[in-house]
């Protein structure tokens, strides 16, 4: 595992299935206003543009609607970067959690993501 994606793992409880089970968080990022004992990365920090950005956008957003898990929140999140409103809702689909807003960090940011999460939502043939 390499460091990006040690700090961004964590143990991670959501309903009855996924108690106690280990999770890649993806997209959570360092907040300065708010003291965590989590080691997450500043996007800013995390720029490069996506070779295949489109085919992983389409197959995010069908993962997020059709088969990921959907945790709703109250409020929404602010974009890190330029302030746009990000949306309240997390997904949670094959060992992977990540908020609504990761989409718009790919498309408008090219935030890097890890290799392995890259991976998951565009497979390997």
């Amino acid at each position: 595992m390499n460091n990006m994606q040690e700090e961004i793992t964590s143990r991670y409880q959501f309903g009855e299935n996924m108690v106690g089970k280990t999770v890649v968080k993806v997209g959570f990022w360092f907040l300065d206003s708010i003291q965590s004992t989590h080691n997450y990365p500043k996007p800013e920090g995390m720029l490069e543009p996506m070779a295949s950005k489109k085919r992983f956008l389409l197959n995010l957003k069908a993962i997020q609607e059709k088969t990921a898990d959907v945790c709703f929140y109250k409020g929404s999140h602010k974009c890190l970067l330029c302030g746009c409103t990000n949306g309240s809702r997390e997904f949670h689909y094959n060992g992977f959690v990540w908020p609504e807003g990761l989409a718009h960090y790919v498309e408008k940011h090219d935030v890097k993501l890890p290799k392995l999460f890259v991976d998951m939502v565009i497979p390997i043939r």
